[in-house]
């Protein structure tokens, strides 16, 4: 293993192959190869893919200080180019004190895209672990996150929403999540049977309407009903 991490041309390949290595070396070998892997971290550049992913291996391996210079780096690059989800991957490694801030610039950014495939759909987030933050912290973080989530659409608001389950967990345990769930369905089925019961009435009134208009009762006609954006909208037409 060790042999094919040093013929590896890729930094962060490298670099992860070594992480490998350090997992099972021992003994003066260990340093050597701990000060090898530091090397290869300090001398890449930490904007090519799959950096966080080999720092997030090292780090564990590597003293204070050095875990400090190689976080750096890498969080650096990965905020100048905004590479959120390379921001959250590091999260977990920073200092408990410098979470909050991490995990807020990433998902400002996050929470501001669209999905690549489908423009209609957000971007999806993976939340890392925030049980260990403390609670004014997390508290802070969720109201944050609330506005941000209603500047945007219904179902956009509520397709981001789902991503935010580990936040919500975190504050409140379970139950918080299977509530805010409760919330939900209630929000979306009480207003897809109000869009209904409207679109009844309208039909209703508007057979009424043609009723007085010409004396003669309406045909009977069909209901067709479409969905769109969370909606549902009801149509009429001739049998």
């Amino acid at each position: 293993m060790y042999e094919v991490a040093c013929r590896a041309d890729d930094g962060p390949f490298k670099l992860a192959d070594l992480a490998d290595v350090l997992t099972l070396a021992q003994g003066p070998w260990r340093d050597q190869l701990r000060q090898e892997a530091l090397a290869t971290a300090q001398g890449f550049d930490c904007r090519m893919a799959g950096t966080d992913n080999a720092v997030a291996a090292l780090v564990p391996h590597l003293a204070a200080a050095d875990r400090s210079e190689v976080l750096d780096r890498a969080l650096a690059a990965a905020r100048s180019t905004e590479r959120c989800e390379a921001m959250l991957r590091l999260v977990p490694l920073l200092p408990v004190s410098a979470q909050p801030g991490v995990l807020r610039e990433a998902l400002a950014i996050a929470l501001s895209r669209r999905h690549t495939g489908d423009p209609d759909r957000p971007l999806d987030v993976t939340l890392p672990a925030v049980t260990h933050l403390p609670p004014d912290a997390l508290n802070e973080l969720w109201t944050w996150v609330l506005r941000q989530l209603a500047s945007g659409s219904r179902p956009m608001f509520f397709q981001r929403l789902c991503d935010m389950v580990p936040l919500l967990a975190a504050l409140g345990g379970g139950p918080a999540a299977a509530t805010t769930r409760e919330a939900v369905l209630a929000v979306t089925t009480g207003g897809r049977d109000r869009a209904q019961q409207a679109g009844q009435s309208v039909a209703a009134a508007r057979a009424s309407a043609r009723r007085s208009a010409t004396g003669r009762p309406v045909r009977a006609a069909a209901a067709r009903t479409s969905s769109y954006s969370g909606c549902t909208v009801t149509m009429r037409s001739p049998r």
